[in-house]
């Protein structure tokens, strides 16, 4: 996996209060659930990461993280503060890495 994309990962998981290895993990709670589908979103929408990718990452089927790809994209569209804090969060993690 791409060093880039681990480090994109983690500096995003941390702004949810986890670390890229919560989001790894079987872990249900709603919390680290929350943060993993946010983390799917920015990787893939703002940084055009694969679905192939996410799921060899995050140790997750396919169908797995398409369904949380398409719950978190139905709450974004839904949900513009949530869609531009996902968005500032990129934005962000864009900035320290010039």
């Amino acid at each position: 996996m791409d060093a880039d994309i681990e480090t994109i990962a983690s500096k995003a998981a941390a702004v949810f209060g986890c670390t890229l290895e919560d989001l790894k993990e079987k872990n249900n709670v709603s919390r680290i659930v929350n943060a993993r589908n946010a983390v799917y979103y920015i990787l893939h929408y703002e940084y055009g990461v694969s679905l192939n990718e996410l799921c060899e990452m995050f140790g997750r089927t396919n169908r797995e993280v398409c369904y949380r790809l398409s719950a978190t994209e139905s709450k974004a569209s839904k949900n513009k503060a949530y869609k531009n804090r996902l968005h500032t969060i990129a934005e962000n993690i864009k900035k320290q890495q010039i």
